[in-house]
């Protein structure tokens, strides 16, 4: 199938027409894997230690601004 995203949800039935009628199946469901190297397969772990990280190095960085002005 053209056209698909990574990481996102699908749904699809099948329907068919012939001279005896029309038939539809049952949904099927699946899901494309991600791109490596998408947000979305960084854990949550590792993203909340660079938040840690980032909001630490700017109190250092205002108590710094502080005292030294």
């Amino acid at each position: 199938m053209d056209g698909l995203r990574a990481g996102n949800h699908y749904e699809v039935r099948v329907q068919s027409i012939s001279l005896s009628g029309m038939a539809d199946s049952e949904p099927v469901s699946f899901e494309t894997q991600p791109k490596p190297g998408d947000p979305q397969n960084v854990p949550t772990a590792v993203v909340a230690v660079i938040c840690a990280l980032c909001a630490s190095f700017a109190l250092v960085l205002a108590i710094a601004l502080v005292i030294y002005r």
